[in-house]
């Protein structure tokens, strides 16, 4: 009697250490669970409010001897200062389902500096406006920004160095992607749309890199209708073969108001706007994940034309460049990160 009473007993104390073993895993399950979606929860609702997307390009360097040190423009020359990677890093505030106030960081860094008058890292300043999904229909969107540049004289951090050198007041326009992908098509069109309006104080201001490049100050932009247009051939869901070009008609300050005089020489005292040099590039996109998609290209300037440098004040003046020396290969990198 006293042995079934031990066994009875040690039987009811194992029952009740399992139960509390197992009460005590659903417990820590529980709370990590809840953890877990608490964790979630807290991400999401920051992905609701707040939104980081960049857009870089690296300009890199030409195809020849003469070039393969710097990034060339449709003259052969110092693009820019040299090889470098521009940065557009866009802050959203998600003021409703659609729309976000934009501020947008902007930078260069010279990964080859060739101008002595330039520092290796340059801030572009801050562009504000408002993004998001400005139109939409079936198969297409415009995705961007609506915004403008601070004036120069604002503080550092506000103004850029572009922005100073050529006295920028304002430079209303806007950033923005346009996506064609028809369904049921492995073709499809992806466009950067970049038309702007520019304000200065200075006519005759400018950074110095910009007229070793055979340019005058007052070559400088007042209006831009600019687009870059991309045709794709889709081979996989990620991998795209890409085909596009720079197109910029532009209204400098050398320029009447007349947009019917038109000349494709960007440099010189031309009263005409300008087409300014186009270049086409080829590459590959691929789209790893939304927060990182590649375009690594060969761009070249294939107008003769545009290759003829008419700065009189150039010691280039009337040289044509080569085919050659106005080639050079780059990528862009894009992403939304939430």
């Amino acid at each position: 009697m006293l042995k079934l009473a031990l066994i009875l007993l040690s039987f009811f104390a194992h029952s009740l250490n399992t139960h509390a073993i197992e009460s005590q895993k659903d417990r820590l399950n529980t709370y990590s669970t809840s953890m877990k979606k608490s964790e979630n929860f807290s991400w999401e609702k920051v992905s609701e409010i707040f939104g980081l997307s960049y857009f870089s390009y690296f300009n890199g360097p030409g195809i020849t001897s003469h070039t393969f040190s710097h990034n060339p423009n449709q003259f052969g020359l110092k693009n820019d200062g040299g090889l470098r990677l521009i940065n557009q890093i866009s802050f959203k505030y998600k003021f409703s389902r659609k729309l976000a106030l934009d501020l947008q960081l902007r930078n260069v860094i010279l990964v080859n500096n060739c101008d002595q008058h330039l520092q290796n890292y340059r801030y572009e300043g801050v562009r504000v406006g408002i993004s998001g999904k400005l139109l939409y229909g079936k198969d297409w969107d415009l995705t961007g920004s609506i915004n403008t540049d601070f004036p120069y004289f604002f503080p550092p951090f506000l103004s850029g160095f572009q922005s100073q050198a050529r006295t920028t007041i304002l430079a209303p326009g806007l950033f923005a992607a346009l996506r064609y992908d028809p369904s049921g098509s492995r073709w499809f069109v992806f466009a950067m749309l970049q038309p702007r309006v520019f304000f200065y104080e200075n006519l005759d201001a400018s950074e110095s890199h910009h007229q070793k490049a055979g340019f005058d100050a007052k070559n400088k932009p007042e209006i831009i209708l600019s687009a870059i247009p991309t045709l794709n051939y889709r081979l996989t869901s990620q991998l795209s073969i890409t085909l596009g070009g720079n197109m910029s008609y532009v209204k400098q300050v050398y320029s009447d108001w007349n947009p019917f005089n038109a000349s494709l020489i960007s440099n010189g005292d031309s009263s005409a706007w300008r087409l300014h040099a186009i270049s086409t590039f080829l590459g590959v996109t691929y789209a790893i994940s939304p927060a990182i998609i590649l375009l690594p290209c060969i761009t070249t300037y294939p107008i003769a034309g545009q290759r003829i440098n008419r700065n009189p004040n150039s010691i280039e003046f009337g040289k044509i460049a080569s085919l050659a020396e106005v080639t050079s290969l780059g990528i862009w990198i894009r992403g939304t990160l939430f």
